[in-house]
């Protein structure tokens, strides 16, 4: 039976200190894969490559849909086409999907985030080696029309599930819990109401609002 390798990920801002834990795990050969990260934003990047391969793993196992895995697996290492020579009938099709996955994951991210939609295309257009140029053009052509949206000051007792953090949310000890665009869950009322217990959550700084609408209108 071959041996599952476990994934490990130590984060710190010494290069140093990353590099010993590295010597420290080699000699169990390749039963542990180290990653390091020198800051939370590179470690979310590795999680989420990492989560990307997880995805595809348990994609494949369904029946047809062997080429999706591939596009979820490739998604992040598929080499970005030249727009120049792009051909889809000779470029396999996990490359152009991944491709095309790799821009809608970034453009939903900014949204979540709370970007705005000219800004986000601005930023792909202006990182080619990240992004396919011409998928990015695509997007250039729509305009997003978000609804006006009702922005609620509640404290944590008010808090409904299905609404959408408008905020961060923090303790009072200034320790982040729940960034903005969050969709509130079961799971993560339980989280906010566990740590107002012992670190008190900030009140009344939770603004929740609904899922913004979109309207999407070809612009060319």
């Amino acid at each position: 039976m071959e041996r599952e390798t476990t994934h490990i990920l130590f984060v710190d801002d010494e290069p140093k200190l990353l590099e010993g834990f590295k010597r420290l795990l080699r000699p169990l050969g390749d039963r542990f894969e180290v990653h390091t990260a020198e800051g939370g934003e590179s470690a979310l990047d590795i999680l989420f490559v990492m989560h990307a391969a997880v995805g595809a793993e348990i994609i494949a196992r369904i029946p047809r849909l062997e080429t999706v895995a591939e596009i979820v697996k490739h998604q992040f290492d598929a080499p970005v086409p030249d727009a120049e020579t792009f051909d889809e009938e000779t470029i396999p099709p996990d490359v152009t999907g991944g491709q095309l996955l790799r821009v809608a994951l970034n453009y939903d991210r900014g949204r979540m985030a709370g970007d705005l939609h000219e800004a986000i295309v601005e930023e792909m257009k202006h990182t080619p080696d990240n992004f396919f140029r011409p998928f990015v053009d695509a997007m250039e052509h729509y305009s997003i029309t978000e609804g006006k949206q009702k922005v609620n000051r509640l404290n944590l007792s008010e808090l409904a599930i299905g609404k959408v953090l408008a905020a961060d949310v923090r303790t009072s000890r200034d320790l982040l819990i729940a960034t903005r665009g969050q969709e509130i869950s079961s799971t993560m009322l339980r989280r906010m109401q566990a740590f107002h217990k012992t670190h008190k959550v900030r009140e009344p700084i939770l603004k929740t609002r609904d899922r913004p609408l979109f309207c999407v209108t070809n612009g060319a």
